[in-house]
């Protein structure tokens, strides 16, 4: 199995981790991502957009926030057809701060995701044009690194394929699946009530995978 958190499959966001692993603790994560549009009816933009985010947080982190923060920032359109931006805040444990905007009310597409660690900033991008890049420095100096591009999509099916070749199940990504649906279902708790919303972190397991 493989749950299709396609960014986590680039080879520019693998960079990404390798480059923080080598370094101290992550400082803070800001997150912006989306686009104007799809409008859908069937489920909330939090639901929508945050999951692919969400994944790229705890996967920077390797734990899940104590808790988190929701609210929508911007909502545009007329009628049925509402766009909405939603802004998460993930707070961890060590003091960490990972600021996620994402939705379907910006003026076109949007991947920016960057990573502070010690006084080192890493920034994780993606163009309209599906164009991904990655650049690390200190302050206004930053340098590309660089890195054998692949298509997120292509290197999701490769390591599929490698997965049903080896005869691997996908068992650390259901666990990773079960900690993004918690951790949305907590934001759209928080957007409803308004306050933080607290995320039991002992409650995870490759069976857990539906909100509680």
């Amino acid at each position: 199995g493989l749950v299709d958190h396609l960014h986590l499959f680039a080879p520019e966001f693998q960079e990404l981790v390798r480059q923080v692993r080598s370094r101290g603790a992550v400082r803070a994560i800001t997150s912006v991502s989306g686009n104007r549009g799809p409008y859908r009816d069937s489920w909330s933009v939090c639901w929508d957009w945050a999951p692919h985010d969400v994944a790229m947080v705890l996967t920077i982190m390797e734990s899940v926030p104590v808790s988190v923060s929701a609210r929508i920032v911007d909502r545009t359109g007329e009628g049925e057809q509402v766009f909405e931006n939603v802004r998460l805040t993930l707070t961890f444990a060590n003091g960490a701060i990972a600021d996620i905007t994402t939705g379907n009310a910006f003026d076109g597409r949007r991947r920016e995701f960057a990573v502070g660690v010690d006084d080192i900033s890493l920034l994780y991008t993606e163009t309209p044009g599906n164009e991904r890049s990655l650049v690390m420095g200190r302050g206004d100096d930053m340098q590309p690194v660089r890195v054998e591009t692949v298509p997120p999509l292509a290197a999701a099916l490769t390591e599929f394929a490698a997965r049903v070749r080896q005869g691997e199940g996908g068992n650390s990504d259901l666990v990773l699946g079960a900690k993004v649906v918690r951790v949305l279902s907590a934001a759209e708790s928080s957007i409803a009530a308004g306050v933080a919303v607290s995320v039991d972190p002992t409650s995870y397991s490759a069976t857990s995978g539906a909100a509680g």
